[in-house]
């Protein structure tokens, strides 16, 4: 999803990317959930199934240039950028690590990507997925 938790950190640029995903436990190499497994992992294969279309069909590209244009537009980007500053004054040189920094970091981006972004763009997924030529 969109929301908290959904979204893993992606480029400098563009700190989140909507479309990253991780392959779950008992996956085979094309991505598809074998046997019985657990719901957590059929719903594993759905992102896998849909992040491929989204590659193959090249809208995964389209959005996230979509996205990077969203998150300027509305200043989440200079406001992530200023809480960067904050934390990297706040931890001192003594204590900073990059992987800190982005740990600290990332859970706030998440919070605060605007909630008409998050919509947008789970519309926008929506209607990617209810195309009948998929």
């Amino acid at each position: 999803g969109l929301d908290q938790g959904g979204i893993p950190p992606g480029s400098r640029d563009a700190p989140l990317d909507a479309t990253q995903t991780t392959r779950t436990k008992g996956q085979d190499h094309a991505g598809e959930a074998s046997g019985s497994e657990p719901a957590k992992d059929k719903e594993g294969s759905i992102q896998d199934e849909l992040l491929r279309k989204l590659v193959e069909s090249g809208e995964k590209e389209r959005l996230t240039e979509l996205l990077k244009e969203r998150l300027v537009e509305c200043g989440w980007v200079d406001s992530i950028k200023d809480h960067c500053r904050e934390v990297i004054e706040r931890r001192g040189e003594g204590d900073l690590k990059l992987d800190l920094v982005h740990r600290e970091v990332t859970p706030h981006a998440q919070r605060t990507v605007p909630d008409s972004v998050k919509a947008e763009f789970l519309i926008k997924i929506r209607d990617f997925v209810l195309k009948p030529d998929l």
